[in-house]
């Protein structure tokens, strides 16, 4: 992590083999902001830890194609992934209240201590049953 001129947390992160990278810019470090677990079912199985973006603060440093997406369910939240190595990099609103909001997997972080995070769990089994 480093701190840039605007006083924003940088953080840089990746998929495993490095064909998805990118900077996420916080408005404070992750040890002050609550980040989230979900219940559903694909974050479960992904192990997403949910950090919290504004869009125009995630710069990604590769092609459009370097990530794909799946859709399940209500389709409303699609989940970026890397399409080599299968990581789990983000997962983002179509529309609505998120819809310029990004959850990047902090699993996907460099150099972050989760034991400093305060993680809430969500109940997605809840908003994907209706």
């Amino acid at each position: 992590m480093s701190e840039t001129q605007d006083s924003f947390s940088s953080y840089d992160g990746s998929c495993h083999c490095g064909q998805v990278s990118f900077t996420a810019q916080l408005s404070s470090p992750i040890g002050e902001q609550v980040v989230n677990t979900c219940n559903c079912s694909i974050c479960s199985i992904n192990a997403y830890i949910m950090v919290y973006v504004q869009k125009a603060n995630l710069t990604f440093h590769n092609s459009d194609d370097a990530v794909k997406e799946y859709r399940f369910g209500t389709m409303k939240y699609p989940h970026g992934f890397c399409p080599n190595c299968g990581t789990s990099v983000y997962l983002r609103a179509l529309d609505g209240e998120y819809k310029d909001i990004v959850a990047v997997n902090g699993r996907t972080l460099k150099d972050v201590d989760f034991s400093t995070m305060k993680i809430e769990e969500l109940n997605g089994k809840r908003i994907n049953a209706g």
